[in-house]
């Protein structure tokens, strides 16, 4: 009886992961979807990083229609060197919320940078 019980609650803690992982990808597909069908590219900043054991991952911020947005994304090691860098963001007009910053991308253009800070400052008061 012990080990039906152990084996039923082993097969639901299994399904429960398999659901959780499952409606994880399937909801960044539709994500990159929706980013795909609404793409709008913008300037991003990254703010701070975050480092795990096996991943590491970007926190950035940028903004769309007089609203700012931070958000995090995975990246494939820790990623300090990026911080205080700018880079171009593709996000959805529909959802503005959904972004994937395009660290292959770097913005060095100083007047488009300036112009990045002085509306940020202003949308941040």
């Amino acid at each position: 009886m012990a080990a039906l019980r152990k084996y039923l609650i082993s097969i639901i803690a299994l399904i429960i992961f398999c659901i959780l992982f499952f409606g994880g990808l399937i909801n960044k597909h539709i994500e990159a979807d929706n980013i795909e069908k609404n793409r709008h590219v913008t300037i991003a900043k990254v703010t701070n990083t975050s480092s795990k054991r096996s991943s590491g991952g970007v926190y950035y911020i940028y903004f769309f229609a007089n609203s700012v947005y931070t958000t995090f994304e995975s990246t494939a090691d820790n990623g300090r060197e990026l911080v205080g860098k700018y880079f171009e963001v593709n996000i959805s007009t529909k959802k503005p919320e959904y972004s994937m910053i395009q660290l292959d991308k770097e913005v060095t253009n100083t007047s488009s940078i300036k112009e990045f800070n002085t509306t940020l400052n202003r949308l941040k008061q």
